[in-house]
């Protein structure tokens, strides 16, 4: 029987993706590596509403196939005609104003940990046709199955 270190490399690392952009309209999806599991450290990405006047949701769900197990909270709604950078990372929530656009702070479930044939997905209420998310940055533990 092999035992590995927790930080042996070969096993254990910290990596960042950064996910295609989804169609406009749609909501993003990401996959784990294949033969890992990770713990979700944060996500981050840019929201920019069309000008329909629908208020958005903007979370984050964990799914098992079809099943959600984990879903983060709903913070504030969006607006349209807006561009706003969300960010989820444990323990913290609020908004403040960088730069130009808004930065939305939220809650993400933690520990999240996913597995293979689990998705990571945003999850926005009220998504119009002309909405776009751009710029998406996973940052991520992964143990390797060995």
């Amino acid at each position: 029987m092999n035992l590995h270190h927790p930080l042996d490399t070969s096993v254990f690392r910290i990596a960042q993706e950064n996910p295609a952009n989804p169609g406009a309209g749609n909501n993003f999806s990401w996959t784990p590596p294949s033969n890992s599991r990770v713990l979700v450290l944060g996500v981050e990405f840019i929201l920019t509403t069309d000008a329909n006047a629908a208020g958005r949701i903007v979370t984050l769900e964990a799914r098992e196939g079809a099943n959600t197990f984990s879903h983060s909270l709903a913070v504030a709604g969006h607006i349209a005609s807006l561009a706003v950078q969300h960010t989820f990372q444990p323990n913290v929530i609020g908004a403040d104003r960088i730069g130009t656009y808004l930065h939305m702070l939220s809650v993400l479930p933690y520990p999240l940990i996913l597995q293979v044939g689990d998705t990571l997905n945003t999850d926005i209420l009220q998504i119009q046709v002309g909405d776009a998310i751009t710029n998406i940055h996973i940052r991520y533990a992964a143990w390797q199955d060995v």
